[in-house]
């Protein structure tokens, strides 16, 4: 994942950076941002944890200081 990846739209496009620590294999993956960014706004002030499981399967995002949210956003097939 690098910080601050562009993401292409149908209609121009958006840019967002965020600070990462990472953990285990690097993994070349891709989201749909809008969906993506939604998810992790919706933890709020919180730190999050992003746990992947391989390029194909889904995100699950937690937010470490609210035990209670849970995002869940699946990836979009490379070509």
């Amino acid at each position: 994942m690098k910080p601050g990846a562009p993401a292409r739209q149908e209609r121009g496009g958006l840019k967002e950076t965020v600070g990462l620590e990472a953990e285990g294999e690097d993994v070349e993956i891709a989201f749909n941002a809008v969906y993506l960014l939604e998810a992790l706004r919706a933890a709020g002030d919180s730190p999050v944890e992003v746990l992947l499981n391989g390029k194909i399967g889904p995100a699950l995002i937690r937010a470490t200081n609210c035990p209670g949210y849970l995002g869940l956003v699946l990836p979009l097939r490379l070509l």
